[in-house]
């Protein structure tokens, strides 16, 4: 039945990928000038002042529009911003006119912790891809922030794991505030090309009176916004990436009646060129690292996920991002002895390799948070990861991983698969997955065990303001399937769902826009021979600004758990505000039917969970903060 299946769906998809290949290459675009960011004569000083050298030799740029509450609205506040570089540096300054510069919002606040003040903000998407860029943002005195930005498949994620080294400053006056930084290009990976041809987006935030404004113009009819940006060219040569960082760590431990225990070790980091990097790291140690954020782990059927925070993890890690099914989870990876990781790209494939030796290898996602689990006490695993992305047409791409698993004693794990992201004329959206895995331990050894997921949706401009889309997806996981360097929760099954969702621009000053998704699925067992799930879910949100919002969810499901069919209904409320200045804050409400998982004597009762989250900000150098759940 397996093997039928398997060649039913690769048949399936060759005239998919015939007729997508012909589209593909008969779409033609309109593409801008580029424009030539000049080279400086000398370097400016980051002081949050402007030389005059940027009125004299920088790119100048002073038509932004709002990206919000209007579509290319006349913003309230004039922002002028300049551009240039010399061989080290790429240099970005920003003139924030402001009519009431006193209640320009500003704190002194730690590193990815200014997103509530007003700020100003760059994507650089170094490689054209229009789908990753490296991020930066800069509050009124330069406090900075920086991020991954990923937008794939139609969605965009900013991931704030990512970081890397940058100079800046600001300051802010009578006419509103200056800021300024230097990027070296060593910071960043981009071609071995002249000239250099990158994408770049330019932004600012206006909390007070509820705008983004953004450079250049944007349409709500294309989704996203590197695929809107524009072009720039940098020519001669710029200082490579040929830098090497040396970490050595010593660490020591002192247990009563025993000597004390000294565990020295070796961190790693040399970038070949521009856009390969080379990580070691030997007997590493993560306490530097902080500490994840409790989450409540009673009465769940699932392991809970926890995001990486250790930099030998991080580098690179948007390569091995996948369309819905998480072969890749470095968490897995409890205590490594040694590993080598290499990540780049070549021009159109973008690569990554993985190795390390784990000392505490997991069996179970449940033991990942607490560092492995007793069985394992005595074992150790080599894990192997390689990924490959290959840039397709426009902003679509086709990759393929190999993750590999040994464990002493003769067990392993290997999956192996396929991925990609189709967009067509920024209105069909296609992605996929095709996965299998093979798996030996001491209880059991499976054939070919395959996974696979696809979904496609279809994006439009019904009037002026109002938007709708429309869509279906389907998964498929093998009783058998799978992925131990990775994160799958749930096997056995057969998930089919179809959606629809429409989004009203009101324009409105302080309700932006309000979206209504409606969504049906169900979820059998691998053989269909039992439903396990299905539910209809709808979901309001109000977007009174673009950080002040209303999420109102309804769902009625059905849950089979035990052989028992439980019939939900929940409703839940999240609300964030940012309207107060000095207390921004957020909240969830969620009530409704909730099952009790006892294996032995399961029930349907009812529960309430809720959390509040505020920050009291009584002046800039000031903060307190506020959970409770």
């Amino acid at each position: 039945m397996t093997e039928n299946i398997k060649r039913l769906v690769m048949l399936a998809m060759i005239p998919l990928l015939v007729v997508a290949s012909v589209l593909a290459q008969t779409e033609s675009r309109v593409r801008e000038e580029k424009l030539a960011i000049p080279r400086l004569s000398q370097p400016p000083r980051i002081d949050g002042t402007l030389d005059e050298i940027y009125e004299r030799e920088a790119l100048r740029i002073d038509d932004f529009v709002q990206l919000s509450p209007k579509e290319n609205g006349q913003p309230s506040e004039k922002t002028v911003a300049y551009l240039g570089y010399d061989q080290k540096n790429l240099y970005l300054a920003f003139r924030c006119f402001d009519s009431q510069p006193k209640k320009i919002r500003c704190s002194v606040t730690g590193r990815d912790r200014c997103m509530e003040d007003d700020w100003v903000i760059v994507f650089l998407d170094t490689f054209g891809e229009k789908r990753r860029a490296f991020t930066f943002v800069l509050n009124p005195i330069g406090v900075q922030a920086d991020f991954m930005r990923m937008e794939e498949g139609g969605n965009d994620n900013m991931d704030d794991s990512w970081d890397t080294f940058f100079v800046s400053d600001g300051k802010m006056d009578d006419q509103g505030y200056v800021v300024e930084a230097a990027i070296p290009f060593k910071s960043i990976r981009f071609p071995d090309q002249d000239p250099k041809t990158w994408n770049i987006v330019l932004g600012r935030n206006l909390p007070r009176t509820g705008e983004i404004i953004i450079w250049p113009r944007y349409s709500r009819s294309i989704p996203g916004l590197l695929s809107q940006g524009r072009p720039f060219t940098l020519t001669g040569n710029l200082e490579k990436g040929k830098n090497l960082e040396i970490m050595p760590v010593v660490t020591s431990a002192k247990t009563e009646g025993q000597k004390i225990d000294v565990q020295p070790g070796l961190n790693l980091k040399y970038g070949a060129n521009s856009n390969l990097t080379l990580d070691l790291t030997a007997n590493p140690d993560f306490s530097q690292i902080e500490a994840d954020v409790p989450q409540i782990d009673l009465n769940l059927r699932y392991a809970l996920y926890y995001q990486e925070k250790r930099p030998f993890f991080l580098e690179g890690m948007e390569i091995f991002r996948y369309p819905a099914i998480e072969m890749v989870y470095t968490r897995r990876i409890i205590d490594p002895l040694f590993g080598a990781r290499i990540t780049g790209k070549t021009g159109r494939f973008s690569y990554g390799l993985l190795t390390a030796y784990d000392q505490k290898p997991t069996e179970s996602l449940w033991e990942v948070h607490n560092g492995g689990g007793e069985e394992t006490v005595d074992r150790n695993a080599l894990f192997n990861i390689f990924r490959v992305k290959a840039d397709v047409f426009d902003q679509s791409y086709l990759g393929f991983t190999l993750a590999d698993k040994e464990i002493t004693g003769g067990a392993w794990n290997r999956v192996a698969g396929i991925d990609g992201i189709w967009r067509f004329k920024d209105r069909f959206f296609f992605s996929f997955q095709a996965l299998a895995s093979d798996t030996k331990n001491e209880e059991r050894n499976t054939a070919l065990a395959p996974a696979l997921y696809s979904e496609f949706y279809y994006y439009t401009r019904l009037r002026k303001k109002l938007h709708w889309g429309a869509g279906g997806y389907f998964q498929a996981m093998h009783p058998d399937f799978e992925a131990s360097s990775g994160f799958v929760n749930r096997v056995d099954y057969r998930l089919t769902g179809l959606f629809t969702f429409f989004n009203l621009f009101t324009d409105r000053k302080y309700l932006n826009q309000v979206d209504l998704n409606l969504q049906v699925a169900q979820r059998d067992s691998y053989k269909g021979d039992l439903v396990q799930d299905k539910w209809f879910r709808a979901r309001l949100q109000f977007r009174l600004t673009e950080f002040n919002r209303i999420f109102v969810f309804l769902t009625r499901s059905m849950e089979s758990y035990a052989d028992i069919d439980f019939n939900k209904t929940t409703f839940y409320l999240e609300g964030q505000t940012t309207f107060l200045s000095w207390l921004p804050l957020n909240f969830y409400f969620q009530t409704g039917d909730s099952i009790n998982y006892d294996p032995e004597e399961p029930f349907l009762g009812y529960s309430n969970v809720y959390g509040l989250f505020l920050t009291l900000k009584p002046e800039k150098r000031l903060q307190l903060g506020l959970d409770v759940n």
